[in-house]
């Protein structure tokens, strides 16, 4: 294989396990990476703006409003929520992993052991003629494809069922209200890091292209420097110890 679409498909791969997809190779020096729309400003966040920034259905805000009354500290729902919000996760997984904070106040613990209960996303493989075929219609976007890949593997259901519901005018938002997957996302924005970027990463700080990758797809997702997360990965921080740093930091 040759070495630049060898690289690419590495890219491509390690995006899909971090929930950002790419089916289209880039042009000759970008590697496009796909981050989620949502974009979180490092400030403190209010209700009605947390809200607002995750475009959160009302099923999960009246959620939300009953855990607050029943004592929840807003920032801990928050914390909570954006984590499953990028996991997919279901809404009966917010009140778990609080009431679990009450016992064990590590998010990172908390968070890992959700990871081991709850099997990584695994994209489905597909015949690159069944998807040239979905991606010629005017009907599919890549980021269609993508989301409906996602959700299918969430709930099990039947991938080609969600697609054509979305295809007949129904939203992922409104898909994912009804199946109580908290993420509302239509659409996958890009980001942009070229090979020059990524080999200077590798040599000054002595880590892996997936590294490399992974620092670059959690800093644009909860807008924070790159340098911050590498840092993280150089300490030896887990996935989900880099979240928690991360969101105590947004929220707390």
């Amino acid at each position: 294989m040759n070495k630049k679409i060898k690289f690419i498909t590495s890219v491509l791969l390690l995006c899909i396990a971090m929930q950002g997809v790419v089916y289209a190779l880039p042009s000759d020096n970008i590697v496009n990476l796909v981050k989620e729309k949502t974009t979180i400003e490092k400030k403190s966040i209010d209700l009605k703006t947390f809200i607002a920034t995750y475009s959160i259905q009302d099923k999960f805000v009246t959620e939300i409003n009953r855990l607050i009354e029943e004592g929840y500290q807003l920032c801990n729902i928050q914390i909570v929520y954006s984590f499953l919000n990028d996991k997919y996760g279901k809404m009966a997984s917010l009140e778990q992993l609080l009431k679990s904070h009450k016992e064990e106040s590590s998010w990172s613990k908390i968070f890992q052991e959700y990871t081991k209960n709850n099997p990584e996303f695994t994209p489905r493989t597909f015949d690159f003629k069944k998807l040239h075929q979905l991606m010629s219609s005017s009907l599919i976007t890549t980021d269609d494809i993508m989301i409906a890949d996602r959700i299918s593997f969430v709930t099990e259901e039947d991938f080609f069922t969600i697609l054509m519901r979305k295809v007949e005018g129904e939203s992922f938002k409104t898909i994912n209200e009804e199946y109580e997957i908290l993420n509302s996302q239509e659409t996958l924005l890009k980001i942009q890091i070229t090979n020059e970027q990524i080999a200077y990463y590798i040599k000054k700080y002595s880590i892996n292209q997936d590294q490399v990758i992974e620092a670059f797809v959690l800093a644009n997702k909860f807008n924070v420097k790159p340098l911050e997360v590498i840092k993280m990965i150089c300490n030896g921080d887990t996935h989900e110890k880099i979240y928690a740093n991360i969101l105590q930091k947004l929220y707390n």
